[in-house]
């Protein structure tokens, strides 16, 4: 037994060594590093592969939708230039302005150093094309409706590695959406016509994210069935459909001016007083706000609904 014993504590000790230098060495080992994703090539909105090199620091909107989106996500910091239709938030009314749909001063773009531009269908070819010139990756974007809007989010997280930010702002606002559908879902649908222009009279047709939003607040689109997504409507035809509502969606002219407007009071919307102006920055830009104007248009057309 105590031969036994004398074998036993010296592989006990041998035993309780090894432990203690496996223990010390996985102390020592440097946590793994996070995979690098960059290089990192995306597919945009026009089926092109745009390869972002490094995590963005420097970030150009072209787009004020973009924008949006961008402080969205929390990287308003990064955003050191914009359109000049870029507004919202207010600290974007700081930031250098980079020209707008009249034309973008590419020098100025240049001049920042941006690892990364976005555009939208504005945004023109050439201007495109420029900047790539210059080695600069450009993400060009076209959003047709709302889930195209979150696509957008979630490229544009991917593209500056805000992924999980991405991910939860579009978690958040499709639960948004949820609540409206619910709401709605069992409603008479109101005929709705949504006024882009007044001279000449423009309105959205169905493959639009307007549209989109009608359908989403609870509303049916009368222009759902033009052959284009921005149509010119002949006010006959208008006429013709019996709109329920009528959305101004621009700031041309006043609900007053539009009720008084030749054979307009012949609409059940005007008969009825449902004629009503919005903001347009809301309902015309495919940024986060849209789920806003779906809120905001489904209080119009189901009032008392929600509070």
């Amino acid at each position: 037994m105590k031969t036994y014993r004398r074998r036993l504590i010296p592989s006990l000790l041998l035993l309780s060594l090894l432990v203690t230098l496996l223990v010390g060495c996985t102390r020592n080992v440097e946590p793994e590093e996070p995979g690098e994703i960059y290089p990192l090539t995306l597919v945009d909105s026009f089926d092109r592969e745009v390869t972002v090199e490094k995590e963005p620091e420097v970030i150009v909107s072209l787009a004020p939708s973009a924008t949006e989106i961008l402080f969205a996500l929390g990287l308003g910091d990064k955003v050191k230039g914009v359109s000049d239709v870029c507004n919202y938030p207010e600290e974007v009314l700081a930031i250098e302005k980079m020209g707008g749909y009249m034309g973008v001063d590419v020098e100025r773009v240049v001049s920042v150093q941006p690892d990364l531009v976005i555009a939208d269908s504005q945004t023109t070819k050439e201007v495109v094309e420029q900047l790539e010139g210059f080695g600069i990756a450009v993400l060009a974007l076209k959003a047709d409706d709302i889930e195209g809007m979150f696509s957008h989010i979630e490229l544009i997280g991917e593209a500056t590695n805000a992924k999980e930010e991405a991910e939860q702002l579009v978690q958040e606002l499709q639960d948004r959406l949820q609540v409206v559908a619910d709401k709605t879902k069992s409603l008479e649908r109101p005929a709705v016509f949504y006024e882009v222009w007044h001279e000449p009279l423009m309105s959205a047709g169905k493959n639009t994210f307007i549209n989109s939003v009608i359908e989403a607040a609870g509303g049916e689109n009368v222009m759902v069935d033009a052959a284009t997504d921005w149509p010119e409507v002949d006010l006959e035809l208008l006429i013709s459909k019996e709109p329920a509502v009528i959305i101004l969606g621009h700031d041309g002219q006043s609900v007053d001016e539009a009720k008084a407007r030749a054979n307009w009071q012949t609409m059940p919307a005007a008969k009825e007083g449902r004629i009503y102006a919005v903001n347009p920055d809301i309902f015309n830009r495919p940024g986060p706000r849209l789920v806003d104007a779906v809120e905001e248009l489904a209080r119009l057309l189901h009032p008392g609904l929600f509070e």
